[in-house]
């Protein structure tokens, strides 16, 4: 933790130097994280789990985290040494999405473990989200030519809103238990790094690996039963995603 708020805070406390090296001030980038892979609660499967699926159709290429970027490069670069790497700072703000589907399977399997004999059956909807943030990466040049190839890394922070998925559980083929679905709105973080290479004057592509990180908390979600009990109680769902292989193509301006 203490590594990562060095990283964080290290490039706005040291001073501009001018570089004399031309490039475009503006980048503009599309891309998607071609494995999406919910961890930790989010994946969890217990009476507080998310139930996030995470099989290997779930979290590859049927569900990517989409995301467009764009970057702003100041006329008089940072450039800073970091454990004696020289980088530079571009500062960014990013629009992102995911949509991962709820496992009702393993949702079905706790209710029949809890009550033995009783078979059931669920569906449900797909979490889904729109994030929007700001933040700034770290670019060092690994290559003999300036500003060919780079590893990155990269620091953001915002606000990310969620749909919690309706759940419907039925047995015997009559609905036994009903979850209605809401939107929380939340603070997010991710963090990442990766490599970046130029294709052209005005282009560039680059693979990474990110932890995406929300806990929304959904108000007075309603939850009705077919005895006529309906009740409303908040839902809090932290949410923690590791994506990889982030492929992404850029345009500079």
């Amino acid at each position: 933790m203490k590594l990562f708020f060095f990283l964080l805070f290290v490039p706005f406390c040291l001073t501009a130097q001018k570089d004399t090296t031309k490039q475009k001030q503006f980048e503009l980038e599309f891309g998607a994280n071609l494995i999406t892979l919910p961890i930790g609660l989010f994946a969890s499967t217990n009476n507080n789990g998310g139930f996030a699926k995470n099989d290997f159709n779930s979290v590859t290429l049927s569900n990517p985290f989409v995301f467009v970027e764009f970057r702003y490069l100041p006329r008089k670069p940072i450039i800073t040494n970091i454990f004696g790497l020289k980088s530079t700072t571009i500062f960014a703000t990013k629009i992102s999405g995911f949509r991962m589907p709820f496992d009702a399977q393993s949702f079905d399997k706790n209710i029949m473990n809890a009550a033995p004999g009783v078979t059931v059956q669920s569906s449900a909807d797909d979490y889904t989200s729109l994030n929007f943030m700001i933040g700034f990466y770290n670019y060092y040049n690994l290559s003999k030519k300036q500003k060919k190839f780079y590893f990155y890394d990269r620091y953001f922070l915002g606000l990310s809103n969620v749909k919690l998925p309706s759940v419907s559980t039925s047995s015997n083929g009559q609905i036994i238990s009903s979850r209605g679905s809401g939107n929380a709105t939340s603070f997010c973080a991710q963090l990442g790094i990766g490599f970046k290479k130029s294709v052209a004057k005005k282009f560039s592509a680059g693979l990474g690996i990110d932890l995406f990180s929300t806990s929304p908390v959904f108000k007075n979600i309603e939850t009705k039963t077919n005895n006529g009990i309906t009740t409303y109680k908040d839902v809090r769902v932290p949410i923690s995603i590791l994506t990889m292989m982030s492929a992404s193509f850029g345009c500079r301006f």
